[in-house]
């Protein structure tokens, strides 16, 4: 399924990173109301495999410069923020792989009455597809740039123990076409779509800890192209309906035990019939668990259908993610992270096991910088041919607000 996630990748290629520490809180530069924070970040990361292939592996040293701005400003109990970014990216040996990313964001909260809440996200983003995460086996000679843009808002209400929550979602996405290694033109925007979301989730919150919820999800596909299946004569059209539906529990304990559990249904639906719908158990589970005011550790668990944008079919995706987090000493914290994730594509016998692990250690020196060292792994078994990778990555990161 074409979901909204954002994540902060600090890691160039490799992991999610796990986020700062919540005590280590700038201080910000006040002007006729509004918070700003300028901030720049450095990071020099080494990786055995450039470009994620199955043989032949290249190494390489790459350098980063984040720079980027956030400005909030409250209005009463209104929050409206902004926030923009970029990133430069140069390999020390392959510099066709050199890319300029950058993006911003406007978002924030609307309290239209003391029952009602309406949040708000527009984003702009220009990006590169990261070798690692494409499931085609095409490698392009040059990375390929994506454009998105993306509108998203909300509805909750909450009257009682009645919680409603609604969200309205837009997004744009176009490619940019490519080269093959071949000199050959690689059609990558035939990926270029437009989707539309609505999702809902009703929940009430009983005397007890446990807190029954039901949620539904229905996201429209359009592509504003067919897409070729073997050779340019046998197109598909790829728009689809994607609909999941979950009903579950949530149980909090404090501050210290948070757990909530969902099963449902997931499905796609294509117009086309050169491609297989899905059916399938949907499931959603996480938990939480601080023991210490100093350590938590957090599990996730999910299935759900996925469309990719590069290929002709649905995919049944399960995953299982650990994670740890632990303060050694004040501003010294010790991060770890491991996933496993099943893909299972719907049109062929093919199936991907994808493995990842990260640790970290971060220092922060104050509330204004941040040091932070990390190992990280990413391998993907595939029983398709020339699919399969490991690859490896050291990083060092360095982070100020002004």
């Amino acid at each position: 399924m074409l979901r909204f996630i954002t994540l902060t990748a600090l890691i160039t290629f490799c992991l999610p990173h796990i986020s700062y520490a919540q005590n280590s809180t700038p201080e910000p530069i006040h002007y006729k109301g509004f918070k700003i924070l300028p901030a720049l970040g450095y990071r020099t990361t080494f990786i055995n495999n450039v470009f994620a292939e199955n043989t032949d592996t290249d190494n390489d040293i790459i350098v980063a410069f984040e720079p980027s701005l956030t400005i909030n400003h409250n209005i009463r109990d209104h929050q409206i923020n902004m926030n923009a970014y970029g990133n430069i990216i140069r390999y020390l040996d392959h510099e066709t792989e050199n890319i300029d990313n950058y993006g911003a964001s406007f978002f924030g909260l609307i309290h239209a009455t003391s029952r009602i809440k309406l949040p708000y996200t527009l984003e702009y983003k220009r990006d590169h597809q990261q070798r690692n995460r494409e499931r085609t086996g095409r490698v392009s000679k040059e990375p390929i740039a994506f454009e998105t843009v993306k509108a998203e808002i909300g509805a909750n209400y909450r009257p009682n123990r009645l919680n409603w929550l609604n969200t309205f979602r837009y997004e744009q996405k176009r490619f940019d076409n490519g080269q093959a290694l071949d000199g050959s033109t690689l059609i990558r925007d035939d990926g270029d779509y437009d989707l539309i979301e609505y999702e809902t989730r009703l929940e009430y919150e009983t005397k007890t800890a446990w807190t029954p919820f039901i949620g539904l999800t229905i996201c429209h596909s359009n592509f504003l192209r067919p897409s070729a299946i073997g050779s340019t004569a046998d197109e598909a059209e790829r728009d689809n309906i994607n609909l999941s539906s979950l009903f579950g529990l949530r149980y909090i304990y404090h501050d210290i035990f948070e757990i909530e559990a969902g099963l449902g249904q997931g499905s796609i639906n294509y117009d086309s019939n050169k491609i297989d719908d899905i059916n399938t158990l949907a499931i959603s589970a996480s938990m939480r668990w601080a023991p210490s005011p100093r350590t938590s550790y957090a599990v996730n668990i999910i299935r759900e259908t996925e469309d990719d944008t590069d290929i002709n079919q649905g995919i049944v995706k399960t995953g299982l993610t650990l994670s740890a987090n632990h303060e050694l000493s004040e501003g010294l914290f010790l991060n770890g992270l491991m996933g496993y994730d099943h893909e299972d594509f719907e049109n062929d016998t093919r199936k991907d096991d994808i493995y990842e692990g990260q640790i970290s250690l971060l220092y922060s020196v104050n509330a204004n910088t941040h040091l932070e060292s990390a190992l990280s792994y990413l391998k993907r078994e595939s029983n398709e041919s020339g699919l399969s990778f490991d690859q490896s990555a050291i990083m060092v990161f360095l982070k100020t607000i002004f």
